[in-house]
């Protein structure tokens, strides 16, 4: 088992530290803190032109990071660090202006699985 080291890391984007896990620019994991501690995201690069960024709970769902629409005072209650969460949605807002062809897919969007799978079994 190897423990995830941001420190050693590099820079990516926005993101102070990274891992390219590969280090071929594939699969690079980012530190997502602030919902949970110890979070992580991770880019996937397909090609060019098919890339993806699971962003897991570093947002709720696309709303979030588009409209910076900021989840209830109720759910403030349940993240680690609510600065680092809310500052996320500003970090994701400037990924999604910048890159248009990276899918950003957050764990609970059902809009996402919808567009990505179809319509959700009952």
């Amino acid at each position: 088992m190897q423990i995830v080291d941001f420190e050693q890391g590099t820079p990516y984007g926005p993101f102070r530290k990274s891992i390219d896990i590969f280090q071929d620019g594939s699969l690079i994991l980012l530190p997502l803190f602030g919902h949970s501690a110890g979070q992580m995201g991770l880019i996937v690069n397909c090609s060019e032109s098919e890339r993806y960024f699971l962003c897991v709970d570093a947002v709720y769902c696309r709303d979030n990071y588009e409209e910076m629409a900021y989840g209830s005072i109720l759910t403030n209650a349940v993240h680690a660090n609510i600065r680092q969460y809310h500052d996320l949605y500003k970090v994701l807002n400037r990924i999604w202006k910048a890159n248009p062809d990276l899918e950003i897919i957050p764990s609970h969007d059902p809009d996402i699985y919808r567009e990505c799978f179809g319509p959700l079994p009952k």
